[in-house]
């Protein structure tokens, strides 16, 4: 992914640099404003309006942002992928890439899952021992993989 780089007021050496090859590959130089430097171009000095400037900049750029929302849901679509198999153990695995609202919604129900889980082991330990005690402790073991976004 390309790095956008907004250059105001340019001069010739800032637009030499953005020429470098090493940096061309990695980032898109934009370059706004009028030259501060030489004549006629600073005469503009006299008339300029800041903010006027700003918004006009403002304006021009917002679509950078949508259109990085438009590439970020768009690589989120490409990327996500659900997989999950029995091993050789009986076990059920899951792996799961998915947007983070889907993803919260999975989180919810394999801890719904879990919770009734919880209370099936009680109910069966309880019927498999009936009223002669039972263990005090039932231990459950969960293998998890969670990564969370920073």
């Amino acid at each position: 992914m390309t790095r956008r780089v907004l250059i105001l007021f340019p001069d010739e050496w800032d637009r030499a640099a953005a020429a470098d090859p090493r940096f061309r590959a990695r980032h898109e130089f934009l370059f706004e404003g009028f030259d501060l430097f030489s004549f006629p171009d600073n005469v503009k000095l006299f008339t300029f309006d800041a903010r006027a400037f700003a918004a006009k900049l403002v304006r021009k750029y917002r679509w950078t942002q949508r259109r990085d929302a438009e590439k970020t849901a768009q690589s989120q679509h490409l990327n996500r992928s659900v997989h999950w198999y029995f091993d050789e153990n009986d076990t059920f695995v899951l792996n799961a890439r998915l947007p983070p609202e889907i993803g919260a919604l999975v989180a919810q129900a394999l801890q719904a899952a879990e919770d009734v889980l919880r209370e099936e082991v009680r109910d069966a330990v309880r019927c498999h021992f009936g009223k002669n005690g039972g263990p005090s402790v039932i231990r459950l073991h969960y293998v998890r993989d969670e990564v969370l976004a920073a």
